[in-house]
């Protein structure tokens, strides 16, 4: 998946979730106009719909843990430096992974 693949996929769910509304789940047709956006990949393989369905799950587990970090107090996240770890910051993330 190249990051335009993902951009793609992500302005379809964006447009789709606008016209139907919040706490919706995708229905599989979904998925499967989804798969016929992205027919012609920028990198890879023609995505099918499983994939396309993964993929979207794989991005929101990502954007879950992301904004937790971005909220979590004590800690920061920046798409330059990510979480940027470093050893002063040892005591705040052992008590956030617990």
């Amino acid at each position: 998946w190249s990051d335009t693949d993902v951009t793609g996929l992500l302005d379809l769910a964006i447009k789709e979730k606008a016209q139907a509304g919040d706490g919706t789940n995708f229905k599989p047709q979904f998925w499967t106009n989804a798969a016929a956006a992205l027919s012609d990949p920028s990198k890879g393989i023609i995505k099918t719909s499983k994939q396309c369905k993964e993929k979207w799950s794989r991005v929101r587990k990502t954007y879950t843990i992301v904004h937790k970090l971005c909220n979590a107090s004590g800690l920061t996240y920046s798409l330059e430096h990510g979480a940027n770890i470093g050893p002063q910051d040892e005591a705040v993330w052992d008590e956030y992974i617990k």
